[in-house]
């Protein structure tokens, strides 16, 4: 899922391959997704990925994202990133500006692309997106 198998079969250690600055002898994208397989194997309930796909190419990338969409299942995924592909994931959309929390709002919303459902859905029936300040920061 993660795209490491076809070259994964040919290191020593396999996933076990050892993941060291630099990556020794890997390419940016074959360490990101050794790491996101070890990640797949391990099953969590909730994970945290920061920047999953930045050293992918576009076509793994979309594969990575298509697959990952399909496994999370009931899983809570949390993620960093500033790819808009990797937003394919998410429900929700938090915007954090000098560390402070801008903006929370549905995915359609804070992207400002209405959905088609929810274009003809009452206001009153859409989330709206929240602003935040210093002043309703613990909220």
């Amino acid at each position: 899922m993660s795209g490491a198998s076809n070259f994964v079969k040919h290191l020593p250690k396999g996933l076990d391959h050892p993941i060291m600055e630099g990556g020794s002898g890997l390419s940016g994208g074959q360490r990101q997704s050794i790491l996101l397989a070890r990640m797949l194997l391990r099953s969590p309930n909730i994970v945290l990925l920061d920047e999953p796909t930045a050293s992918l190419d576009d076509h793994t990338e979309r594969e990575f994202i298509q697959r990952l969409n399909q496994w999370l299942g009931h899983r809570t995924l949390v993620v960093a990133t500033h790819r808009v592909p990797v937003l394919e994931l998410v429900e929700r959309v938090l915007v954090l500006k000098d560390g402070q929390l801008v903006m929370d709002a549905p995915k359609a919303q804070a992207l400002g692309a209405a959905r088609p459902a929810q274009a003809q859905a009452p206001a009153a029936a859409q989330t709206p997106p929240r602003e935040w300040n210093n002043e309703n920061q613990s909220a």
